[in-house]
């Protein structure tokens, strides 16, 4: 997957393919196959920073509660946004969102890291 970083042709093209904009594509893909390889690896995302960064809008910004950067969080507003692009009503962003709301402490781990 990692080819798809070096050869904008490729990205622009499958963004495209997909609905999904062209920018910032590359840099989402590589920020979920981390994402993807930290879970299956068993790694903790509550109150952990990223090693790498995914841009969400600033329309997106506005719409979502205040947070830290990198972060989980700014993963999960581009994992929002792909989603609705691909399959459009879904109830995933629904799910983050009361998961959320419920345990403060794992909201502020999610929204504003501080590791120890």
């Amino acid at each position: 997957m990692s080819w798809y970083l070096n050869e904008p042709e490729l990205s622009k093209s499958a963004a495209q393919s997909l609905g999904l904009q062209t920018t910032g594509f590359s840099s989402g893909l590589h920020t979920f196959s981390v994402l993807r390889n930290k879970c299956a690896h068993h790694s903790q995302l509550w109150n952990r920073t990223f090693d790498v960064l995914v841009a969400a809008l600033p329309k997106e910004k506005k719409r979502e509660p205040k947070h830290k950067s990198p972060g989980p969080y700014s993963t999960i507003i581009v994992a929002k946004r792909w989603l609705n692009a691909l399959i459009g009503d879904n109830d995933w962003a629904d799910r983050v969102d009361a998961l959320l709301s419920t345990n403060t402490v794992y909201q502020q781990g999610i929204l504003n890291p501080t590791m120890k």
